[in-house]
């Protein structure tokens, strides 16, 4: 990763804040870390976390993420 950083660093930063931010979703799910206020059960924490990824890869909220070809 490291020398990803210096050939991509965009890229490389968007890798390392969207791994940081799933970990902190598994470690959530997992227990490791306390549900956030405002969340009834970790399956509502969970359900709305995969509706905003889905949202992300979709464009709504004028956000697009360019997905990767292959």
């Amino acid at each position: 990763m490291w020398v990803y950083g210096l050939i991509e660093p965009a890229r490389a930063r968007l890798i390392k804040s969207a791994y940081f931010w799933l970990r902190h979703i598994d470690d959530i799910a997992d227990g490791d870390k306390f549900l956030p206020q405002g969340y009834k059960s970790k399956q509502v924490f969970l359900q709305s976390k995969r509706e905003l990824a889905k949202r992300l890869l979709s464009g709504e909220d004028g956000m697009k993420i360019k997905q990767p070809e292959g």
